[in-house]
């Protein structure tokens, strides 16, 4: 493909920094302040796309030797695919890993690799075969960014303070030579290394008031003991927490929550463009059942093509996760049922075929 076209496309994602140098394209992304490096002539196809949070996005097919493979970039991050564990480990018994995720984002591989590193420090009785396949997964994430010329030092960084630590315990078959690999530990020792953040405060349900459904935004009807009873039951989130999942990057959206005696309850979201509903969601939960369905969505008028279905979806998804559900059932037909099923990603039907997306 042609380099013009490429940053043409690239120029619709606000805060990239595109550069050329010898016939490759540098894309500088700020927000994970790493670069992605192509080759023109690989590039098969691009298409745009929305992330799963709404956000415009780009999906990139390119040719790696007989392979084809996915990129998909935004404005604060990049996706892409592991590399095999046959391609990191030097062994001619197959290892793999079994939850290996078909693509993983930049920012999600170096929270991980932190919060590995944080866990070994704290905690005194590790599950030495767990995180013997957890390092083997993230040196797989590591290696899929360096693919596409990425440096991701500060992920190589915690990994390598847990292997310095650990390595002899975790019975892996040894790793492959790799020059670059060796370059990157390079840069990666000049890292300090920080803890997360702390965490926020743990919810205590008996501290709940019915004070504290005041909440902007968010009707939950009656505001009563009775409600108040049937959170502190129920719910393991205070109503600020479940209302700032709910309209995360929402700002024009208005929502009501019910929450019974029984454990059931439901939500209803609705989405403004100048004072005229364009989106609609209809949740539906049951705690004893441990069942959380998504009974509607819609999208209508100036709502269509803008990502909103995709970020309605995301904080569906988000909302149940924060509750405790494992599972998200959908209760869609129609049109409704088609969109849902053409959601995953790589967008692209033979890449999606074959990372089974």
């Amino acid at each position: 493909m042609e380099g013009i076209e490429i940053e043409r496309a690239l120029a619709d994602l606000p805060g990239l920094e595109i550069t050329r140098s010898q016939d490759l394209i540098q894309i500088h992304i700020p927000a994970i302040q790493d670069e992605v490096r192509l080759a023109p002539e690989a590039v098969l196809q691009l298409e745009p796309i929305f992330g799963p949070r709404g956000e415009r996005a780009l999906e990139i097919v390119l040719l790696d030797g007989d392979e084809v493979r996915p990129l998909i970039l935004t404005a604060d991050d990049a996706v892409f695919e592991p590399a095999a564990e046959s391609s990191v480990l030097d062994s001619q018994i197959a290892v793999t890993v079994s939850n290996m995720p078909h693509l993983v984002a930049y920012s999600e591989m170096e929270r991980d690799s932190r919060a590995l590193a944080v866990s070994c420090q704290e905690s005194a009785d590790l599950n030495l075969a767990s995180l013997g396949g957890t390092m083997l997964l993230l040196r797989c994430m590591i290696a899929g960014a360096m693919r596409l010329g990425m440096r991701p030092a500060t992920s190589a960084a915690y990994w390598d303070s847990v292997w310095t630590e650990f390595g002899e315990d975790l019975m892996l078959p040894p790793f492959r030579a790799d020059p670059l690999w060796d370059e990157l530990l390079e840069d990666a020792h000049s890292i300090p290394l920080t803890a997360p953040s702390p965490a926020p405060a743990r919810f205590d349900p008996a501290n709940l008031t019915q004070s504290d459904f005041s909440v902007p935004r968010v009707s939950f009807g009656r505001i009563d003991e009775e409600l108040v009873d049937a959170w502190r039951q129920w719910i393991r989130v205070s109503p600020e927490v479940f209302a700032e999942c709910l309209l995360d990057g929402l700002p024009d959206a208005e929502a009501s929550v019910a929450i019974y005696p029984d454990g059931g309850g439901e939500a209803s979201l609705r989405v403004y463009a100048d004072e005229t509903a364009v989106g609609l969601v209809q949740l539906g939960f049951s705690f004893p059942n441990d069942d959380f369905t998504l009974d509607e969505i819609r999208i209508t008028g100036a709502g269509k093509g803008t990502g909103l279905f995709q970020r309605l979806l995301f904080n569906t998804e988000r909302v149940a996760e924060l509750l405790g559900f494992d599972e998200l059932h959908v209760h869609a037909t129609g049109i409704g049922s088609y969109a849902l099923a053409a959601l995953g990603y790589p967008k692209a039907p033979g890449l999606r075929r074959r990372t089974g997306g």
